[in-house]
Parts: C-alpha cells; sequence; structure tokens
C-alpha cells in the first residue's frame, strides 16, 4: 500500500511547526526508520498575526500567503494538507480553494475528538487567540455538536493571548503555563467538563497534569489524523 505525502502548513508559529512533526513522528508505529512517513514542511512565518488581522479586518495579506503556501506543498509533492494554526482555520475554506489536494481541518478533528471521548459533555472550555475567539472557530464547531463553548472573560483572554505571545517568542514557559492554568482552572468553576487548547502554542505549556478536566490537545489530534490519512488505503 503506498502511504500518501503528509504536507505542514506551518510557521504559525515554528515552534508549533516542530511540535506537530515530533508528534506525528511519535504516533507513527514503526519498527525501522523506513517505517517512517513523508512528511513535506513549509515553515512560513512571513504569514501575518493572524489574530490582528481577524481584530483589525484586514485578513486579505493573510489569506494570500496562507493559499500560496498551501500551492507550495501541493507542487512539492504533498497528498494532503494539515496546518497547525487554530486561528488560521478562521480562512479554511479560502485554503481549501486554493489548491486540489485534502485540507484536514484541526478544529473539527478536535471537536470530534472531545464529543467521542466525553459522550455527555455539554460545556467546554476554549483556550486560544482573542481572534480565534472573535471569529467563533470553535464556537461553531461546538455548537454543530450541542456543546457550548465557554471562553475567558475579558482580563483572562488577554492574558491568554499575552501568554501565547510570550511562547511564540520564546520569553520562557514557565510563566505562561502558571497564567494558562490559573485561566483554566477558572473556567473549570464556571461549569466546562472539558478544555481544548485551541491555540497550537498552549500545549507547548501547558500539560494534562495541569487540568482537572478531560483536556484536549489540538497538535496531539492532528497528528494522530495525519497518521491514519498517510497511512489508510484510498478507495
Amino acid at each position: 500500500m503506498a502511504e500518501k505525502i503528509v504536507g505542514i502548513l506551518g510557521g504559525m508559529g515554528p515552534e508549533a511547526t516542530v511540535d506537530l512533526f515530533s508528534k506525528i513522528l511519535n504516533a507513527t508505529p514503526i519498527r525501522t526508520e523506513q517505517d517512517h512517513l513523508r512528511i513535506v514542511i513549509d515553515n512560513n512565518p512571513k504569514i501575518p498575526n493572524r489574530s490582528q488581522a481577524i481584530l483589525s479586518g484586514r485578513t486579505e495579506e493573510v489569506i494570500k500567503r496562507l493559499q500560496e503556501t498551501a500551492r507550495n506543498l501541493e507542487r512539492a509533492g504533498a497528498d494532503f494538507i494539515v496546518m497547525p494554526c487554530n486561528t488560521a482555520h478562521t480562512f479554511f475554506s479560502r485554503i481549501e480553494e486554493a489548491v486540489s489536494i485534502p485540507v484536514v481541518n484541526m478544529v473539527e478533528e478536535t471537536v470530534r475528538s472531545l464529543r467521542e471521548t466525553v459522550p455527555s459533555v455539554r460545556k467546554a472550555g476554549v483556550l486560544a487567540t482573542t481572534g480565534a475567539i472573535k471569529a467563533g472557530v470553535y464556537a461553531k464547531a461546538l455548537s454543530s455538536r450541542g456543546i457550548q463553548a465557554v471562553v475567558p472573560d475579558g482580563m483572562d483572554q488577554d492574558a491568554v493571548l499575552d501568554a501565547v505571545m510570550a511562547i511564540k517568542e520564546e520569553e520562557g514557559h514557565e510563566h505562561a503555563r502558571d497564567v494558562l492554568r490559573d485561566v483554566a482552572a477558572r473556567l473549570v468553576e464556571r461549569g466546562v467538563e472539558a478544555i481544548i487548547a485551541g491555540c497550537t502554542e498552549i500545549p507547548l505549556a501547558l500539560n494534562r497534569e495541569d487540568i482537572s478536566v478531560p483536556f484536549f490537545n489540538s497538535t496531539e489530534i492532528l497528528a494522530k489524523t495525519a497518521v491514519r490519512m498517510a497511512k489508510e488505503e484510498t478507495p
């Protein structure tokens, strides 16, 4: 059976791209080096800040760069694309229309995993960038499965965004972890039954052990999806 080549539309940020690559390696069952998947990565940190673009309403350049990067991956031989940036999924349909190969929806895969793992869940907390929260990236996907999205209040959301930017700029993960853990605890106090790491920087600092309810790492879920798709037979 011919395996499919994975394309990673990365650089948002670079450390999150490395994390996805590492998690794909760890999720791939191997006996020898040759059992690993072929992966094409376009690490493009020149894509403008997605959250700022959403909040300002100036999204044209972001969409253009995302589409260009997706086309690069298709030309390089990728059979499908994964994108380790939840906020960029605001523009998912625009990326999809730019290429003729499948693009995996990280948000949908994460919410599907949540529903399958915790079937009774009614309220889920979402830790994400302010742009992703404004765009309703997770709120829409959760609502379609009968789950209410609960997001941090104003000051807490500002703290989440600051923590995400600190991780991106490599200013130290420990303080970010403390901030995210405290915000997550307040979401649990508000009745959430699970928490989604709805930004790929968040699980670089926050761990399952930090959360008292089930914690869904969107990067880990995307990695497992990529391995499954690469290995499944084409109908």
